[in-house]
């Protein structure tokens, strides 16, 4: 995986998110979901093509969805393009769902779901060097310590076990601590006193600092 940073992760999670709202509205199979699900699908294509777009200087905004595609496919050599021509479809079927209100039957949006899937999946990992299927919000943190303790939280979170994801955060925050006071003690050859834990110089900044991530510790004790 390439590094990614914060604001990357959460936008290709919001990508993904509306990924899994768009299959999941359309479960029922009703007229109304299969509807509000083919919108929910479109963003979704329509979101993962503009944060390439962006990245990779092809402005993107309120560019039309094929002049769009058509610019990031030049930018992006040997990309594919799997699944873009049902993208295509569907960004037209779109405009009759919303304003008109026909709508398509649940295999037909089977069909495009399963393409927009590919479509996505292939343009992120192009650009982005990232499987989206396998994209978490730890995947923003570099240290590969830090972010497998990260993953684990995150396991436990979505499997309802919130004892052990305490227990993860509270190693994560020890790891942390001693990850900082081993990159601040580097940064000093000054010996430090009592009063100067970590080998921090007495400023204010650093005294904040330390009481927030104290503050954190302690809330994990608690919980």
């Amino acid at each position: 995986m390439s590094d990614l940073s914060p604001s990357t992760v959460e936008e290709l999670l919001a990508i993904k998110g509306l990924l899994e709202q768009a299959r999941r509205m359309a479960e029922p199979g009703s007229s109304y979901h299969i509807a509000a699900a083919v919108i929910l699908l479109e963003a979704a294509n329509e979101r993962a093509l503009n944060a390439v777009a962006n990245d990779v200087g092809k402005g993107g905004g309120r560019e039309k969805s094929d002049a769009l595609l058509s610019a990031v496919r030049t930018k992006l050599t040997g990309w594919a393009a799997e699944g873009a021509s049902e993208v295509c479809r569907l960004h037209r079927v779109r405009n009759t769902v919303q304003h008109e209100g026909v709508t398509p039957s649940h295999d037909r949006f089977s069909r495009w779901f399963a393409e927009s899937s590919t479509f996505i999946g292939s343009l992120v990992f192009i650009q982005f060097e990232v499987d989206l299927a396998e994209l978490r919000l730890a995947s923003a943190i570099h240290s590969e310590q830090l972010r497998r303790h990260f993953d684990i939280a995150e396991s436990h979170y979505r499997a309802g076990n919130y004892p052990a994801v305490v227990a993860a955060l509270r190693v994560i925050v020890d790891l942390a601590m001693e990850d900082w006071a081993t990159t601040i003690t580097g940064r000093t050859t000054r010996r430090r006193s009592p009063s100067q834990p970590f080998g921090l110089r007495s400023t204010r900044s650093s005294r904040q600092l330390l009481r927030s991530t104290g503050s954190a510790a302690a809330l994990v004790d608690i919980a």
